[in-house]
């Protein structure tokens, strides 16, 4: 979520008055998008960070390898 935050600031930083007119409204449309954090929900139900998701992979793995022996 960090990184898709700063990709805002890394095109403000750039030498965009440099491009044509639709490449800079195609960079301020990527500017808008990237302010907008990126979510993981389950079923509409709950939002899952990094550290749940990562958590609920590594069970299911557990489980997946008990099952095959």
């Amino acid at each position: 979520m960090l990184k898709s935050m700063s990709v805002g600031d890394a095109i403000y930083r750039m030498d965009w008055f440099l491009l044509s007119t639709s490449e800079k409204k195609e960079l301020l449309i990527i500017m808008m998008r990237s302010t907008v954090p990126i979510k993981f929900t389950s079923s509409f139900l709950i939002t899952l960070s990094l550290q749940s998701f990562g958590s609920i992979l590594r069970t299911s793995y557990s489980a997946y390898n008990v099952l095959q022996k």
